[in-house]
């Protein structure tokens, strides 16, 4: 029995409608119906009788309507009680996220809009295995990580393993990002073939927290053009500036008509691989715990910043 039930029921036996007390309770009737039968299928007994004319309550519907009303009384009592006499909770969020540009661009735009709240955010970024667990240990509230598109039912059953539930915001295709050193940098060139780029230095993003990861990496890897390894976000850039070197990436075109490009790149698509496979890229969250408001609205804003082309337009709140 869930404290929901009890509004519910209370306010189908005042409205003696399933469709007012829906329409009251800014509920679909079928939901609400769903409620109800869940419910008395909880207690064993029917709370309401139900016909063509409306619905009436049982007899043992009119005793559990009665002492429903009365928790919900001493609820409103213990709120009004803690609203009066407590100090109020500043709002928390902690996100993980796989070194995501969006994501930190929508964690400073909450951070502007619940000035007034004195809202506080965590961040914590690492690779996607990491963020799940974060996120599955209850370290952190939010998740936003990637995965290989064809592998999206192994993805679905690590999630259900974890206990976690997820959403896809956007696709992605192989891209590269370069800096103004590079020499297609200012040039009207919007994708480059796969093979083209053997020819160009690859800076490779390591996000792994084991001691000699990168050096294995560096010394055994199959790609000639791998020529530097860096675990430093921003100093990555400062090479893609000064060098004709590039990078992989996973933005898509839309995010950065909403947020700030990284100061002197740009992204071309990568054509003409067929190993370039294709990346989803999802929040996650825990499947036992409801949304916090704050939680609720970071995952909307992650999804508007990516799929809304007139993200500005409809939310000004955030500039």
């Amino acid at each position: 029995m869930k404290l929901e039930q009890l509004v519910h029921v209370v306010e189908v036996a005042n409205t003696q409608s399933i469709s007012k007390a829906a329409s009251n309770l800014l509920l679909s009737q079928p939901g609400l119906s769903a409620s109800i039968k869940q419910l008395e299928y909880e207690l064993g007994t029917e709370l309401f009788t139900r016909s063509k004319k409306g619905v009436e309550v049982t007899s043992v519907g009119s005793s559990f309507v009665m002492y429903a009303k009365k928790v919900l009384e001493q609820v409103q009592e213990m709120e009004t009680l803690c609203k009066e006499q407590s100090t109020p909770i500043r709002p928390t969020l902690s996100v993980a996220a796989c070194h995501f540009r969006f994501a930190s661009a929508a964690v400073a735009m909450l951070l502007r809009k619940h000035a007034d709240d004195g809202a506080r955010f965590v961040v914590r970024s690492g690779v996607s295995s990491d963020c799940i667990d974060w996120v599955a240990d209850g370290i952190c509230d939010i998740g936003l990580v990637y995965y290989r598109a064809e592998e999206e039912k192994e993805f679905k059953k690590l999630m259900q393993l974890k206990q976690l539930r997820y959403e896809n915001i956007y696709q992605a295709g192989a891209q590269v990002v370069i800096g103004k050193g590079h020499p297609l940098y200012n040039t009207d060139v919007t994708e480059i073939d796969a093979q083209e780029l053997l020819k160009y230095p690859m800076v490779a993003h390591d996000q792994t927290t084991a001691k000699d990861y990168f050096r294995s990496v560096f010394l055994h890897s199959k790609m000639d053009n791998l020529r530097t390894i860096i675990t430093d976000r921003a100093a990555l850039y400062d090479i893609l500036e000064l060098s004709d070197s590039y990078t992989m990436g996973l933005s898509n075109d839309i995010v950065y008509q909403n947020i700030p490009r990284p100061h002197g790149t740009r992204n071309l698509k990568v054509v003409g691989s067929s190993s370039a496979a294709t990346r989803n890229v999802a929040w996650i969250a825990s499947a036992n715990v409801d949304f916090m408001p704050l939680a609720k609205e970071l995952t909307a804003l992650l999804t508007a910043l990516c799929t809304e082309t007139d993200f500005k337009q409809n939310h000004p709140e955030y500039y």
